[in-house]
């Protein structure tokens, strides 16, 4: 099994959801991958986490993020306009 840094880890998440939203195949993801990270990951380590992207979770945890952080930034240009009345 692969042994990842905490950054990698934080990276590779995106990068597989890239390859399913791009349709890579397999040996196109691998090097995708390996061409971002700056390391060869194995086909298990692509696939457990594709099943995450596939399951919706990852997305679920991206709009949740930015949901948040649209309305931050929604809120504060709301204050802002209120200030310059």
């Amino acid at each position: 099994m692969d042994s990842f840094t905490a950054k990698e880890n934080k990276i590779l998440m995106p990068l597989v959801a890239d390859c399913v939203n791009y349709g890579f195949s397999e040996k196109e993801a691998l090097a995708y991958i390996k061409a971002r990270l700056g390391r060869k990951i194995s086909t298990d380590a692509y696939y457990l986490r594709k099943k995450q992207v596939d399951s919706g979770d990852y997305a679920q945890q991206w709009l949740s993020y930015f949901n948040k952080v649209g309305f931050v930034i929604k809120h504060q240009e709301i204050i802002n306009i209120i200030e310059m009345v």
